[in-house]
């Protein structure tokens, strides 16, 4: 019974993975950088502290704006804190997960938006295959029903999350 959790950990740290090597791998720093954008000031801000105690972060850019609810966020540190109790204890492994956490909502949203300016979407019947394959990893409807249950999951969800991890590969090859 630990493997479908397993499997839903290693799903979500591997959506982690991919946006973040994304990210990097289209930050610049190549040898094409000129000085002037070296001296350049950074693109973004940072606003007045969030009021609203249902919102953990908003993220506005040229690309628009998005909002992470503050139980998301905190759904998403204790799928981190499951997979690593003892980070719970230390404040600064917390407040780095956190920032991590901040980080990688916010990549997130500068990829979809250059994703939807490049016309890249993810293929539904690939996103169809996926699920597929991803119920089959498990030995009966009911357990992959629990799985999704114990990370918070339901197939509607699960299905945004393959569907924009496939969006976000595509992006990838193409920077």
């Amino acid at each position: 019974m630990h493997r479908p959790t397993l499997f839903f950990r290693c799903l979500l740290v591997m959506l982690f993975t991919v946006t973040t090597a994304g990210a990097l791998a289209g930050c610049g720093g190549g040898e094409d950088t000129d000085a002037a954008e070296a001296d350049a000031e950074p693109t973004y801000r940072m606003g007045p502290p969030v009021t609203d105690p249902a919102v953990a972060l908003v993220v506005v850019s040229d690309e628009g704006s998005d909002t992470l609810a503050a139980a998301d966020f905190q759904q998403q540190i204790q799928r981190f804190v499951q997979q690593a109790p003892d980070i719970a204890f230390d404040p600064m492994q917390m407040r780095e997960l956190r920032r991590g956490l901040a980080e990688q909502f916010i990549l997130r949203h500068l990829l979809t938006a250059e994703a939807g300016r490049k016309g890249i979407t993810a293929d539904p019947a690939a996103v169809d295959q996926q699920l597929v394959m991803l119920q089959g990893s498990f030995e009966t409807p009911e357990e992959f029903e629990q799985a999704l249950a114990e990370q918070d999951l339901t197939p509607d969800s699960l299905r945004t999350l393959v569907a924009q991890d496939m969006m976000l590969q595509q992006m990838q090859e193409q920077l």
